[in-house]
Order: structure tokens, then C-alpha cells, then sequence
């Protein structure tokens, strides 16, 4: 699929459709969310960054690799080498 298939433009500012502009312009994956902004802004409207935070069944202690030694997180030497967050 070429590069062009991904892009949404829109080439008019209308007041009445700026709300539906920022919509387009969100991205989330369903934990976090960025809800984008486009230029001609009306009053009242900023960027916003969203969380879903409250799980009732989810082990984030799972999905952590731990590791035998100690963690000096300042120190690039001390990194934990157990491979790709998940």
C-alpha cells in the first residue's frame, strides 16, 4: 500500500467541522490517547492526553521481566537486558 493511502487532508477550514477535524486527528490504542488539534482552533478547545487507567483483571506484574540485579536507572551500564518491553 503506497504512503499517500495514509494521509488525510482537508483543504478547507470550516468552523462548523473543526470538532470533526479533531477527531480525525486522535490516535489511541485503547490504553492511552492523544486527541489532536488542528490549526484554526476555536476558543475552549485545547490538546488533551487521556489515560485508561482502572482494570479489574489485568496483571501488570505479568507482562514485567524481572531481573537479578540491581537497577541503577542513571547508570547505562546497570540497564536491564531482558529484551523488549512488551
Amino acid at each position: 500500500m503506497p504512503d499517500s493511502a495514509w494521509i488525510v487532508t482537508n483543504t478547507k477550514a470550516d468552523a462548523h467541522t473543526l470538532g470533526q477535524w479533531n477527531s480525525v486527528a486522535t490516535v489511541s490504542n485503547g490504553y492511552l490517547g492523544l486527541k489532536g488539534n488542528v490549526e484554526a482552533q476555536r476558543d475552549g478547545y485545547s490538546p488533551v492526553t487521556l489515560i485508561n487507567g482502572v482494570y479489574d483483571e489485568l496483571d501488570m506484574f505479568s507482562l514485567i521481566r524481572a531481573s537479578n540485579e540491581e537497577r541503577r536507572y542513571l547508570d547505562p551500564r546497570y540497564f536491564d537486558t531482558a529484551g523488549k518491553s512488551p
